[in-house]
């Protein structure tokens, strides 16, 4: 809990909402609590709704710390929004959040979003960005846990904003055996993926194709003015830091430039 007048924080007790998310790095992957800021924010800059979120040192522990948009403060009091992740909305075990492991699949979630949502048609085109987002930075973590739906008074059901994206590229050599958490035109394997997947993705999820390449070509054509400001607003005096902060800018920028011209070039 973030005390809104001093600044301070805390543990809530009884019935006080917690305000935050804290995701200590211990140590598994190098700048993690960098990277997932830097894809929220990036995601933000390309339009898309992401949470709110910066980086602390916490004693010796990089933290990413991520402001709770499922809270709402009415008359002063903070207060819960309820929200179900599309497992929990779809009666799926979180053991099987990955599709290959019985989770839901894209197609599933769209058909939850245009049954469920008050505003289905900018939900929809809000999920089907995440998706291309993802596809363009590897973002491999993107299951049915990493998507949800807030549900507020008088049946107002609408898509969350974006959480825990993050990008792998600079953790792998080689894309050969990189997959997605859902299958797009029937495969996980992010390197296969090109047009004929995505047409075969659009027609599965009912959606017009030429508003899908369109919503790729221009995220993917977008993303290097995106990520060069993005960047300038990361803050890191550690020369480390700045170093791997341009590790992940460059790979991100690489792929988004193949997965254009892969697009663009498909007959």
């Amino acid at each position: 809990y973030l005390d809104p007048k001093g600044g301070r924080w805390g543990i809530p007790k009884g019935a006080t909402p917690t305000t935050h998310i804290l995701k200590p790095n211990r140590g598994e992957f190098a700048a993690f609590e960098s990277n997932e800021h830097f894809c929220l924010r990036l995601a933000e800059r390309l339009g898309l709704r992401a949470a709110n979120s910066w980086t602390e040192m916490i004693g010796k522990t990089p933290v990413l710390i991520i402001e709770r948009y499922d809270r709402a403060r009415i008359d002063g009091r903070l207060v819960r929004i309820h929200q179900e992740d599309a497992c929990q909305a779809l009666s799926r075990s979180p053991e099987n959040k990955y599709q290959n492991e019985g989770g839901p699949s894209a197609q599933e979630i769209f058909a939850l979003i245009r049954e469920h949502s008050s505003q289905p048609l900018e939900d929809e085109g809000r999920f089907l960005d995440t998706l291309i987002f993802n596809y363009l930075i590897a973002g491999t973590d993107a299951h049915a846990k990493n998507y949800s739906l807030l549900i507020a008074g008088r049946g107002q059901v609408r898509l969350a904003p974006c959480y825990d994206l993050i990008s792998i590229l600079p953790y792998v050599r080689e894309l050969k055996k990189v997959k997605l958490a859902m299958k797009i035109g029937g495969d996980y394997l992010l390197w296969k993926i090109g047009k004929d997947h995505w047409e075969k993705a659009a027609a599965e999820w009912n959606l017009d194709p030429g508003r899908v390449f369109d919503r790729i070509i221009g995220m993917a054509s977008a993303m290097p003015e995106a990520v060069r400001e993005t960047g300038a607003m990361m803050t890191y005096p550690e020369k480390s830091e700045r170093e791997w902060l341009g590790k992940l800018t460059g790979a991100i920028l690489e792929r988004s430039v193949n997965s254009l011209r892969q697009i663009k070039t498909a007959k």
